[in-house]
């Protein structure tokens, strides 16, 4: 059996477990089910912070000897420390471990855990081979973070939106001998998925480049302008000490 089809398979029993009636599995309400089941709309929605306006454009006719506008220096440190402080909390829940959790209903509500184990497999010749694979389970003890879940769901599209927002790849589950999305990938075969991954981490180190270089581009001019004032500053005392 392809490892895809275990894992639609997988997906297709968790949300009938409990069902009663032929009821439906609701919306995922947490990151970690959000991204095992592909919800990319949910992972945005919870990823969501309080928006920092961008920096506005540095002026064009710089005068060194003009008092510094003490106001837009507080702005800037207060965007500054506003934009910090959404970045940490969006490091703190894609960093947080968590178990999946399937709901019917309110009440009807079933929790899984990431785990190792072992299955035998049929080859065409009659013969059988031990094979590891890595499920969801829910006898299992073991939490993860919403990339190692969307990369266990083969969601690539969620797998994008998580690395895009900052989610560390090499990040690893502890209590489960570090196991890492690459170790997921190795041991379940997710050749495909691999490949989205690869791309989303070069996509994502671009855009951190350009986002890097535009800031120390403005930092530079800056400090070249601060630099412009003192010495301006300094020349113009020396110019009022000759003339006293």
């Amino acid at each position: 059996i392809e490892r895809n089809a275990l894992i639609k398979s997988s997906k297709k029993k968790m949300a009938d477990e409990g069902s009663e009636g032929g009821a439906k599995m609701m919306r995922p309400h947490d990151l970690c089910s959000a991204a095992f089941f592909g919800d990319v709309e949910k992972i945005k929605e919870l990823l969501a912070v309080e928006p920092v306006e961008e920096e506005p454009p540095l002026e064009t006719d710089f005068d060194p000897l003009a008092p510094v506008d003490e106001e837009a220096v507080a702005a800037a440190a207060d965007r500054q420390a506003r934009r910090q402080a959404n970045e940490k909390e969006i490091s703190h829940r894609l960093s947080t471990l968590r178990k999946i959790v399937t709901r019917l209903s309110a009440v009807n509500v079933q929790e899984y855990g990431i785990f190792a184990t072992a299955v035998e497999q049929l080859h065409d010749d009659g013969t059988f081979s031990i094979v590891s694979r890595i499920k969801t389970s829910r006898k299992s003890p073991f939490a993860a973070a919403p990339l190692h879940w969307a990369v266990l769901g083969r969601e690539h599209a969620a797998i994008e939106a998580l690395i895009s927002a900052g989610a560390d790849p090499e990040a690893v589950i502890p209590d489960l001998n570090g196991l890492s999305i690459h170790d997921i990938i190795r041991i379940n075969e997710l050749h495909e998925t691999s490949k989205v991954v690869a791309r989303a981490i070069a996509s994502a180190k671009e855009k951190r480049a350009v986002e890097a270089a535009a800031i120390d581009a403005r930092n530079a001019l800056l400090a070249e302008r601060e630099h412009q004032r003192v010495h301006a500053q300094e020349e113009m005392r020396r110019k009022e000490e000759e003339e006293r």
